[in-house]
């Protein structure tokens, strides 16, 4: 078992290319944290810490046009 972050708002280079070469050896990968613990669909959480909109502001910018496009 290997843990990483892949999410929609973190995809790191060397985590894309892991799961290119785990495709390709016919592995299978389950990403068990997709939505950065919650945050993403509207929780406090980001990354297990607690996040405010005046601590990190472009997050719940960047959250705000996601449930926005996902809306429509």
């Amino acid at each position: 078992m290997r843990t990483n972050s892949l999410t929609i708002v973190k995809y790191p280079p060397e985590v894309i290319e892991f799961l290119k070469q785990r495709g390709q050896a016919n592995r299978v990968v389950i990403n068990s944290a997709v939505f950065n613990a919650g945050f993403l669909v509207g929780g406090k959480y980001f990354d297990y810490q607690v996040v405010t909109p005046e601590s990190h502001p472009r997050l719940f910018e960047w959250r705000d046009r996601f449930m926005s496009f996902c809306k429509s």
